[in-house]
């Protein structure tokens, strides 16, 4: 899954996203770039660790626009934001497998 990061990342509902355990997100700076706008977990919110905290790695997307790609193994809820500009924000939901019998 691909998300724009940028500063309409507010408006975009998708910024908001339910995934399966092993998906990967791929924050694309389009507009914007990961110095000024760091991608950073929600301090004190959500589920940990949050694999969000490990957006070291910033791909140039082949000479396009940077790129931070993430795979979510664990099932939980990671809240991120940009860590100049707190009103940037989403979540990603990481479902996991359905138990037999539970509601």
């Amino acid at each position: 899954m691909n998300l724009i990061w940028g500063y309409s990342v507010a408006s975009e509902p998708n910024h908001c996203s339910k995934i399966a355990p092993g998906s990967t997100v791929t924050w694309i700076a389009a507009g914007a770039n990961f110095s000024t706008h760091p991608l950073v977990a929600t301090a004190g919110m959500g589920d940990t660790p949050n694999p969000i905290d490990m957006t070291g790695a910033i791909d140039s997307g082949g000479g396009g626009d940077p790129t931070v790609t993430i795979t979510f193994t664990d099932p939980g809820a990671f809240p991120y934001n940009c860590g100049a500009h707190p009103f940037m924000l989403g979540a990603i939901v990481v479902d996991g497998p359905v138990d037999a019998g539970s509601d």
